[in-house]
């Protein structure tokens, strides 16, 4: 998903016809002058950032729908759907963006329909095959992958783009296609919705998944729109998102623009540059879900604290190192390593926002992910379309550069105090099933034995459960 996402971020520095820059490290890099015979666009700022942006339209407006989809349906046979048609959408870009300016657009916006269910159903997987004290960790894994993906697709757009076939940039496109395809054949073949029929699980694995998962009782799912519209806990988990978000895709559609333009790094070093930033957030995912969840085990803080504490790295972190960039004028080394530690703070959500949805939402998982997504996915061209406000077509204006960075850095704090504020990890009453899930500790390890009794709901008690071995509660009807 996010190679065939991401590809046009390095490649339409190629694609477009673009004023020389008198860096010095521009002029050393004689060497890696491009052999690209494919033609180029002139393509203005407002434009680019409407390529870029233009799939967000439709990745945001079909949130919400497609988390309700995944609560209903079968989620692998709808991802593997989802990656199938963008496989063939990424095939057809390059014929787009020769026709013209208009067809690219409209493919980008269908590739943001196509690869809305994605995360809503990995979400739904994830509740299906981990316990609650695995589900941490397997969303980390999750999102460190989405960045090692994408820190592998600059550098090989980047040296496509110089040295591919097809006359350059086309190529990087068919050959993150072909990926997308690959992917796509070994998702639908090897995973199964439910691991108690899939051939690849042993029967003892399959019993203790069984026993430890908490089970969602099969039912017609009632959403509780007006409670979770009216939810405070649920719309500082979503500023939150979106604010850092913000900052995520900043990095991700502008930055290698800053880096040719007034850092003067060119295109082939450019694209090692973005993906150092990619593997450096990857890194801090890797750590921030195991240490979050170890941090909870252990009792040093409850699971909320935890939740807050991650959010806060991953909010402040940026804010702190986007606010230092106006400040470090001509040190471009220093600035990149400041943009590194930008995105390797960024991973620290893998501890905050990533796992809390769930957490709070249990019962209906895929619409609530589908609605705290919301703003995240709409920074995807909120960012672009902001930079593009700010800078217009000086981009070889540091001023104005500062300015963004001062904009999207204070932002990010005023995400951090919401989050700390407002955010919880408890299950909202509004987000239970109909019956109450009682959890018992069975296991001297920890592990969970979930049974479920619809006659529970007139007791007025409410059920426990242990998340990150005992910390978080699945039947509360506390609401806050």
């Amino acid at each position: 998903m996010f190679a065939s996402r991401c590809v046009i971020n390095v490649a339409l520095l190629a694609m477009v016809s673009s004023a020389k820059s008198n860096s010095t490290h521009l002029m050393n890099e004689t060497s890696q002058v491009s052999t690209n015979s494919a033609p180029t666009f002139d393509w203005n700022q407002a434009q680019q950032g409407v390529i870029i942006g233009s799939y967000f339209y439709s990745y945001t407006a079909i949130q919400i729908s497609t988390g309700f989809l995944a609560d209903k349906f079968n989620v692998v046979r709808l991802g593997a759907l989802s990656h199938l048609l963008a496989t063939l959408v990424t095939f057809i870009i390059p014929f787009a963006a020769r026709a013209n300016y208009i067809p690219l657009v409209i493919l980008r916006i269908l590739l943001g329909f196509i690869h809305g269910p994605t995360f809503p159903c990995l979400y739904i997987l994830f509740e299906k095959w981990f316990p609650p004290q695995e589900k941490a960790f397997a969303q980390a894994i999750m999102t460190v992958g989405t960045n090692v993906g994408v820190a592998f697709v600059m550098p090989i757009t980047a040296w496509l783009c110089n040295n591919g076939f097809a006359g350059g940039w086309p190529s990087a496109f068919y050959c993150m296609g072909l990926a997308n395809l690959v992917f796509t054949i070994l998702y639908f073949t090897t995973i199964t919705a439910n691991p108690d029929k899939s051939p690849f699980v042993s029967e003892e694995e399959k019993k203790f998944i069984s026993a430890n998962v908490i089970k969602i009782p099969k039912r017609k799912v009632k959403v509780p729109w007006k409670s979770m519209f009216l939810s405070l806990p649920l719309w500082s988990v979503t500023i939150a998102r979106g604010i850092s978000s913000l900052g995520y895709h900043t990095v991700n559609s502008k930055i290698p623009l800053y880096l040719e333009t007034i850092l003067g790094y060119p295109l082939q070093g450019n694209g090692l540059i973005n993906s150092a930033f990619y593997l450096a957030e990857a890194l801090g995912q890797f750590i921030s879900g195991p240490l979050s969840k170890f941090i909870a085990t252990k009792g040093y803080l409850n699971l909320t604290v935890t939740r807050k504490l991650f959010e806060s790295i991953a909010l402040l972190g940026p804010a702190l190192f986007l606010l230092s960039i106006p400040l470090l004028s001509g040190k471009a080394e220093i600035i990149v390593l400041g943009l590194i530690l930008t995105m390797f703070t960024m991973g620290a959500t893998s501890g905050g926002d990533i796992p809390i949805v769930p957490e709070m939402a249990p019962g209906v998982v895929g619409t609530v992910f589908g609605f705290a997504n919301t703003i995240s996915c709409a920074s995807g061209f909120l960012a672009p379309m902001t930079i593009g406000y700010i800078i217009g077509d000086e981009i070889f204006s540091v001023s104005k550069w500062n300015t963004a960075f001062y904009f999207f850095g204070g932002l990010q704090v005023i995400g951090a105090v919401f989050f700390t504020l407002f955010a919880t990890s408890k299950p909202q009453s509004w987000a239970l099933v109909e019956n109450t899930t009682k959890v018992k500790k069975c296991q001297p390890n920890n592990t969970l034995n979930v049974q479920t009794n619809s006659n529970d709901a007139n007791n007025n008690q409410t059920g426990e459960a242990v998340e990150m071995g005992d910390k978080s509660v699945v039947g509360s009807n506390d609401n806050v």
